[in-house]
């Protein structure tokens, strides 16, 4: 699983704050790691953009139609129209928009024929029944195999790639970002060079068209349609029982079959799924940590100096200390400087993953702030954070943590285990984030800490931070 190292926003490298891009209405993005965020086709026209709603929605419809047009003929696969439509529908992976599945890395990549036969196969279906409308390639999510947000996001994207640039000009050129060429399918483009990613320019992409999973690919979207279209939800409750208790699999298969069974249910279900009242990724309440993270990485430093003593000695005992010094900081932001709201959606605690990259991207903001010689690394697909110094220095220490609402008696044993055999060099921290529900859970882990420390072993130290609502002074005083 790749993991998070050493980020770099846009904003850092370029030198423009972060909220000037926010303002402009655009994403802030990683230079060296994909933003897991999906533009979705079906955003384009509810843009407060004006090119992406206007000039965007018109080049993407464009481009499915010529495919439409291709395709709508009974021609073999192997005739000229076939190929054509099979160009037109380029699926590469734009690494330029550092969105996607990447992890630490922004390479793009391509889908095979196959798939890509797939979707016109299921597209010249759907001509078949007399439905031209050209956003209906934007639907395949909903029926083909294999199809997923980051292929309905590369299409869209591959076919709106002069109008993000035109984007991506203009903020730049408003603020003295240097652009330079580049070339993209044969064509040229003018954008601001990516130094972390050989050859490879940026484009800037519009937040309200961004999609944690892309409209036709989330279940959540599809099922509420699906409800609420009585006879769609009669035949597929005819094949599948409860549609919210089945494989993506079969329901894909399921509605396929009766979405394709004739012009007047197709109809019915895109106009229910182009017309529904869906809204890009909700950055206020950021469920993901995608914007607390960058707060973290650009603010935490600036508005909370630290001072921290470099390493005397490559060695464990001064890694400790360093990253003991940034836990106790990060305990103090939480309890007393007000970091615990990024750890909260309203009333109701974030992920786990996002305390971790909370917790990742305050670290991180202390160690290039002091110029230590030490990274912070996180698993991108969740689990500990794990540090290390980034070159000759033995051993590493882990950081697991874990939220009070948790498995965290089973989360301190299993990396207990970590530390029976005396042959590995790790150290470990544990952080238990109290938002609740904790219990004695932590008379639990100390416990389990003094048994392993009384049989000779090492355990993690332990930490506990206080997380949990606070009632404002005014209620106090009342």
């Amino acid at each position: 699983m790749a993991r998070l190292i050493s980020p770099k926003l846009f904003s850092q490298h370029f030198g423009v704050a972060s909220s000037v891009i926010t303002t402009a209405g655009l994403l802030d993005p990683f230079l060296n790691a994909d933003t897991k965020l999906f533009i979705d086709p079906l955003l384009l026209r509810k843009s407060a953009n004006s090119l992406i709603s206007g000039k965007g929605l018109t080049a993407f419809r464009k481009r499915m139609s010529d495919i439409i047009s291709l395709v709508e003929e009974n021609t073999p696969r192997s005739g000229p129209a076939w190929i054509a439509a099979m160009r037109l529908l380029d699926l590469h992976e734009r690494r330029e928009t550092c969105l996607g599945y990447g992890g630490k890395s922004i390479s793009g990549s391509s889908r095979p024929d196959k798939l890509k036969a797939q979707i016109l196969d299921a597209t010249r279906e759907i001509v078949q029944l007399g439905i031209k409308n050209p956003e209906i390639i934007a639907l395949m999510g909903m029926f083909e195999k294999d199809v997923g947000p980051d292929t309905i996001s590369d299409l869209t994207t591959n076919a709106i790639l002069p109008v993000l640039e035109e984007v991506t000009a203009g903020f730049c050129t408003a603020n003295s970002i240097p652009l330079q060429p580049f070339t993209i399918n044969n064509e040229q483009f003018q954008l601001p060079l990516n130094p972390h990613e050989r050859g490879s320019g940026v484009f800037l992409v519009p937040r309200d068209i961004l999609r944690q999973l892309a409209v036709a690919t989330d279940w959540s979207d599809i099922d509420r349609v699906v409800s609420h279209n009585a006879a769609l939800r009669t035949e597929v409750n005819k094949m599948i029982a409860d549609i919210t208790k089945t494989t993506i699999t079969e329901k894909k298969a399921a509605i396929k079959k009766i979405a394709f069974s004739s012009a007047q249910d197709f109809q019915k279900l895109f106009q229910d799924m182009i017309t529904g009242a869906f809204s890009g990724y909700d950055f206020s309440k950021d469920k993901k940590a995608i914007e607390a993270l960058r707060e973290a990485l650009t603010q935490t430093s600036s508005k909370f100096p630290l001072t921290i003593v470099p390493p005397s000695t490559p060695s464990g005992p001064e890694l400790k200390r360093v990253v003991d010094l940034i836990v106790a900081q990060f305990k103090q932001l939480v309890e007393h400087n007000d970091l615990s709201r990024l750890l909260w959606d309203g009333s109701k605690p974030r992920s786990e993953k996002s305390a971790q990259l909370v917790f990742f991207g305050v670290a991180d903001s202390y160690c290039k702030a002091n110029n230590l010689d030490i990274s912070p690394e996180v698993n991108s697909g969740g689990g500990p954070v794990d540090f290390k110094f980034s070159s000759g220095y033995a051993g590493r220490l882990l950081v697991e943590m874990k939220l009070s609402s948790g498995t965290v008696e089973h989360g301190y044993r299993t990396q207990l285990g970590v530390y029976q055999t005396a042959a590995v060099t790790d150290e470990g921290l544990f952080i238990v984030v109290n938002v609740g529900k904790l219990g004695n859970k932590a008379i639990k882990i100390r416990a389990a800490q003094r048994a392993q420390r009384d049989a000779g072993l090492r355990a993690a130290d332990i930490v506990i931070v206080d997380a949990t609502k606070k009632a404002s002074a005014s209620k106090r005083q009342s």
